[in-house]
């Protein structure tokens, strides 16, 4: 699953989000996160309250299949022990909730052995979620995958978007790419 810090940066929503379009992973969101992520694009990012709900849309028109109810967290389990924030605690609750094998997140808060080990969520930076995908045997997937929304764009090449990588915090995974895209 997706926090919200990665649906509000464009590069990467976009990325993620055409890699889980494209089967590569498993999209789950919940109202609270889409919420949050719709407050930050208006509240951080300076964008109109109708834009930020676009683009929040995207996420449930791509993925209806992904939409959890937090409501269904079992009673009895403290969010606090996962996150000292306040805040990231619908996150954790969703993480538990869809039985998300991963949270990807930039956010570094997350007590993510305890989420490990009592609920079977691995934390990982997005640019570690990236790089496994490509461990994973995905490579021509993605090179295909970010030749294609290269391609959507006029004047835009694949090196082009794997600098916005780059720049989103994914460096290894863009190093990655660009060494097999060498080889072609």
């Amino acid at each position: 699953m997706l926090d919200a810090n990665i649906l509000f940066s464009r590069v990467l929503h976009e990325l993620m989000g055409r890699a889980g379009t494209a089967g590569l992973f498993s999209v789950v969101w919940s109202e609270e996160l889409l919420h949050e992520t719709c407050r930050v694009l208006v509240e951080r990012r300076g964008l109109a309250v109708h834009v930020a709900e676009q683009w929040v849309d995207l996420v449930r028109q791509n993925f209806p299949e992904g939409e959890c109810d937090i409501g269904d967290l079992q009673p009895d389990i403290d969010l606090s022990r996962y996150t000292p924030d306040p805040d990231d605690q619908h996150v954790c609750a969703l993480a538990i909730v869809a039985g998300a094998g991963m949270l990807v997140s930039a956010d570094r808060d997350f007590r993510s052995e305890r989420l490990a080990t009592e609920h079977g969520v691995t934390v990982r930076t997005p640019d570690a979620h990236l790089v496994g995908l490509l461990d994973d045997g995905n490579n021509d997937m993605m090179v295909e995958l970010l030749e294609t929304w290269a391609g959507s764009r006029d004047d835009t090449t694949v090196d082009q978007l794997l600098d916005k990588i780059e720049n989103a915090g994914c460096g290894r995974f863009a190093a990655r790419v660009r060494a097999v895209t060498s080889g072609r």
